[in-house]
């Protein structure tokens, strides 16, 4: 286990062909060796991988693109 997070259901809504489950985060365990220097999990040190059910594609998260919360400003009018 890399990282474990543990969910409480909060909701259950039929969507289409799709069940979506909206949950609560109860607890977080992470192996030390993805934990970074703020003390909270590291993209980078855990390398995830993310599944593409279009395509039937494993990928790679990604670099850093830009900073949460700043992107969209430019935008706004």
């Amino acid at each position: 286990m890399k990282v474990s997070v543990e969910c409480k259901v909060m909701n259950i809504v039929e969507v289409g062909s799709h069940t979506q489950i909206t949950g609560e985060i109860v607890n977080i365990q992470a192996d030390e060796d993805v934990i970074g220097e703020k003390g909270k999990v590291d993209l980078k040190l855990l390398n995830p991988i993310v599944y593409d059910d279009v395509l039937y594609d494993y990928l790679e998260v990604g670099e850093k693109i830009a900073d949460a919360f700043n992107v969209g400003v430019k935008f706004r009018k």
